[in-house]
């Protein structure tokens, strides 16, 4: 269990990937039970045994997804017919 300067308290995990120190946090007391999170303690350590690195998956999961139409002005600029001025 970890305390905040904010008085929050939560679970915590540290462990070693690749050379570096890592911490990952199992979520809020009194929310997850010491139980649950002894279990999601060893659910992360079994991934960094197998070589995985469980903080950087939960990073990536909540990364935005890239979008096809990500730059909106250039796609409405494709779709609007050319208009010439007359001189």
């Amino acid at each position: 269990m970890s305390p905040e300067s904010r008085g929050k308290k939560g679970w915590q995990v540290r462990y070693r990937h690749g050379g570096v120190h890592r911490r990952m946090t199992l979520g809020g007391y009194p929310i997850l039970s010491l139980a649950d999170a002894r279990q999601r303690a060893r659910d992360v350590l079994a991934a960094v045994s197998e070589g995985r690195d469980p903080a950087e998956e939960v990073k990536a999961a909540k990364a935005p997804k890239p979008e096809d139409d990500r730059d909106k002005i250039k796609t409405l600029g494709t779709n609007t017919p050319s208009v010439t001025c007359p001189a």
